[in-house]
């Protein structure tokens, strides 16, 4: 998945990415942000509880093999476009 085309969105305002403590931790999917990770792109990730990273679970980059990461904001995924099939 790429998120080019929804970064010109206008949800994609800088108000409204959140603090990483705010996000969901039930396996939702989340635009997630590590600076230390790839600084130009967000990407698609969620909370792994299942992941043993000292004992608590950890977030995990969707789109690269479940690879933990470290996020610092967090964002809802987009919802569709309108008259998508």
């Amino acid at each position: 998945m790429t998120l080019a085309p929804y970064m010109k969105q206008p949800f994609f305002v800088t108000d409204a990415w959140q603090p990483i403590e705010t996000a969901p931790k039930d396996y939702s999917a989340i635009i997630l942000y590590d600076p230390e990770y790839d600084a130009e792109y967000p990407f698609e990730g969620f909370f792994d509880a299942d992941v043993e990273m000292g004992g608590s679970g950890d977030w995990v980059n969707a789109t690269a093999t479940r690879h933990p990461c470290s996020p610092t904001h967090w964002h809802p995924m987009p919802q569709p476009p309108v008259g998508a099939a």
